[in-house]
């Protein structure tokens, strides 16, 4: 009779511990696919403002486009009237025009971008 107690408090101790390691793995779970989910929100936000830029140059209008959707962003017959469309509608957003340029609101200067593999700015 000792042993069948035994086996049965062994058998209740392992099944306590299966549902307990079962509860702790299914909130690590949960966890990382709500971390996850948080840092995938905060790329999708940061993907909205940055925009690689598409020209097309028809006579001496450029027109402004999203690279990766088509969007128009802005048109104007100089850089300066582009910037005063962007300044209006895009005032917190990052425009990629090239490999080395970018334009940042709310002033949309030209930046050049920082080269690592030559340690010089292009």
């Amino acid at each position: 009779m000792n042993t069948l107690n035994q086996l049965g408090v062994f058998l209740l101790n392992f099944l306590l511990g299966f549902i307990i390691a079962y509860i702790m793995l299914t909130a690590i779970k949960i966890y990382f696919n709500t971390k996850k989910s948080i840092e995938q929100q905060r790329l999708d936000a940061l993907d909205a403002h940055i925009h690689r830029i598409k020209q097309e140059v028809e006579g001496d209008m450029h027109y402004w486009f999203d690279f990766d959707n088509d969007q128009f962003i802005a048109q104007g017959k100089t850089i300066a009237e582009i910037r005063e469309v962007l300044k209006a509608r895009w005032s917190k957003h990052i425009f990629v025009l090239n490999d080395h340029v970018m334009l940042l609101g709310p002033d949309f200067d030209q930046v050049h971008i920082y080269n690592e593999t030559t340690n010089d700015r292009t």
